[in-house]
């Protein structure tokens, strides 16, 4: 409870950062550690005038024609301790370089109605702009991510680059991960290096999803500035999906995107809500089966391996001969053990052998099991993938050749007579070894005298070499 009340009660600090002056000799790129970016057009900058007083800065997503998808704490005119708000958004990527034209006025918000103005509790709301930008609208997720935990996401945001530090009102993005998840909320900052600070809130967070769409997952909500803005948390759109759909319906008009509603002539492709509309057909061609509703649930992305059948593999279920807990991670319906694989692997229905890979067959009872080796007992020869060992024992040999079947050990005391037991000390597999014998020396040919001169380094080499040299200088004085 007390880590959550300091991070709500920097969440004015994040919507409604001041400019602060750079401090020198520090350079920092980034949100919080990312970089500048010079693309997504949909992330706008929200500029907040509080009437009679107060000032803020927020950031938000473009999702509809003019629709702008931002946290609640940003247009809560409470928050600035004003009567009202007077909202202007920008696109560009460095807010001092925009122009009239690129400055677009909100006419309307919408908070969510559970939205808790000190508990920060649902932190979402929508906004509308006077006229439209011109974009395509970003699209954002109505499917659970509560499984998506460690998994990649991308923050942006026109937020300072650090506590006490400058860069607010320059787009900046940073690469992030799916830290923790609750049902309300993702747990987002790395902790290190990498956040969201100061005038972020608002912004997205977006994941790259299996259909190779991106979208909005996650709102910024807060950052715990008294962590250097490493920690945070956005909150999550898809449990609101509800809340902004009924915006959408009411606010924007059908059109060629994604929006739940068919155009079925005037756009440049078909537009997917014809393709992915209610007609009694879970179709393939509808890239976000989401979309469809004659979809089952779980045939998308979400960590649940759909038990209906899907119109292309589910991405969540095991691939054949995959490791498997319980017969939905698997593409078949089918997770299976046998004798000599105890970990559970996914298979496949088969009335004949040919049905199985070739290291399986075919059972009595229709189902693709791995081959039964035969079994050798310790210190039998062994063939890995040819022969199995009896159980506590371990073949060692290299694939494709022929070793032994040594038993398995933790301390030497577990091996018969003077066996040590040795392996790898870095928790790796132990087994017992006989102690190495060496060979008996044998010497052949004419034995040398003992003693120095055995060696040719030895004393007689010495006397041989003073000898030969007490002759050259006899020779030199005779000369």
């Amino acid at each position: 409870m007390r880590r959550r009340f300091v991070l709500a009660s920097c969440a004015l600090l994040v919507a409604c950062g001041p400019v602060f002056a750079r401090q020198e000799g520090v350079a920092r790129d980034a949100i919080v550690g990312g970089t500048i970016d010079l693309g997504d057009p949909q992330v706008f900058h929200l500029k907040i005038v509080g009437v009679p007083s107060g000032t803020g800065s927020c950031s938000a997503t473009l999702i509809g024609a003019r629709t702008l998808l931002t946290a609640a704490h940003c247009v809560d005119p409470r928050r600035f301790g004003a009567t009202s708000l007077v909202i202007s958004a920008t696109h560009v990527s460095d807010i001092s370089t925009a122009g009239p034209a690129d400055t677009f006025q909100v006419v309307e918000t919408r908070l969510h109605p559970g939205f808790g103005t000190l508990s920060l509790d649902n932190d979402i709301a929508v906004a509308l702009l006077e006229q439209a930008p011109g974009l395509v609208p970003k699209e954002w997720n109505a499917q659970s991510v509560a499984t998506f935990g460690g998994r990649p996401l991308r923050a942006v945001g026109y937020g300072t680059t650090g506590p006490g530090d400058g860069g607010l009102g320059i787009k900046r993005e940073v690469a992030l991960t799916f830290r923790q998840l609750t049902p309300e909320q993702i747990w987002i900052g790395d902790q290190l290096s990498k956040g969201i600070c100061s005038g972020d809130s608002g912004g997205p967070s977006f994941h790259l999803f299996a259909d190779g769409v991106e979208r909005v997952v996650g709102v910024h909500s807060t950052s715990s500035i008294a962590e250097a803005c490493l920690d945070g948390t956005d909150q999550r759109v898809d449990p609101h999906a509800a809340f902004v759909r009924t915006w959408l319906l009411e606010k924007e008009p059908a059109a060629c995107w994604p929006d739940d509603r068919c155009v079925p002539a005037g756009c440049a492709s078909v537009d997917l809500d014809c393709v992915c509309s209610a007609d009694g057909r879970c179709s393939d061609a509808c890239p976000n089966l989401l979309r469809d509703p004659d979809c089952p649930a779980d045939c998308v992305e979400n960590g649940v391996c759909s038990g209906q059948p899907c119109p292309r593999p589910d991405v969540d279920c095991g691939n054949f001969t995959g490791a498997c807990t319980r017969p939905q991670d698997c593409l078949s319906g089918r997770c299976v053990t046998d004798p000599q694989h105890l970990r559970p692997y996914c298979s496949a229905s088969c009335t004949k052998a040919t049905d199985c890979l070739a290291t399986m067959e075919c059972d009595p009872t229709g189902t693709c099991r791995y081959r039964q080796l035969p079994t050798v007992s310790k210190g039998a020869l062994c063939t890995p993938g040819q022969q199995l060992c009896e159980p506590g024992a371990m073949c060692l040999a290299e694939v494709g050749s022929t070793g032994t079947c040594r038993a398995m050990c933790s301390k030497d005391s577990d091996c018969s007579q003077d066996a040590v037991c040795t392996g790898d000390s870095a928790g790796g597999p132990m087994f017992c070894r006989p102690p190495l014998k060496l060979p008996t020396a044998k010497l052949q040919g004419p034995v040398a005298r003992l003693g120095c001169s055995a060696s040719a380094g030895g004393l007689g080499a010495w006397v041989a070499l003073g000898a030969l040299l007490r002759r050259r200088a006899s020779k030199r004085q005779t000369q």
